[in-house]
């Protein structure tokens, strides 16, 4: 329930400043275990294969925050890379961004999903048939 507090909501730009918070606290958290792996495993008793689990697992947390962390910047400094829709044709969805180009053969259906979040602006031509 906190997580989807955290995470969840409409404003897109809202929940992305939550996430890059939390990944700020999970680079912490990575930092803290890397200095205490350097710091304290290594007088330690622990067994190599403990070690290398310790090592491990505060790589990955560190990873994934640092992952995380450059995506909500980067999402937070070019909001253009928000926008997006999806087009569904008969066979699947096609992903488009600003700029792209949707054709619809003559006979088949299509139809158009805003799934960014915010206002979306398309420009349709429809040829005489």
């Amino acid at each position: 329930m906190a997580l989807i507090r955290l995470f969840g909501g409409k404003d897109y730009t809202q929940r992305l400043k939550h996430q890059l918070l939390a990944s700020v606290g999970l680079l912490l958290v990575g930092a803290v275990g890397l200095v205490c792996y350097f710091w304290l495993v290594p007088d330690s008793e622990l067994t190599d294969f403990a070690q290398g689990f310790y090592i491990g697992a505060v790589l990955g947390i560190t990873a994934g925050a640092l992952i995380t962390l450059v995506r909500c910047v980067y999402l937070l400094k070019n909001p253009e890379a928000r926008q997006r829709a999806k087009v569904k044709v008969e066979d699947g969805e096609e992903l488009l961004k600003p700029g792209d180009c949707h054709y619809c053969p003559k006979g088949h259906a299509h139809s158009l999903i805003n799934d960014s979040g915010g206002e979306l602006e398309f420009f349709a031509v429809v040829p005489q048939q």
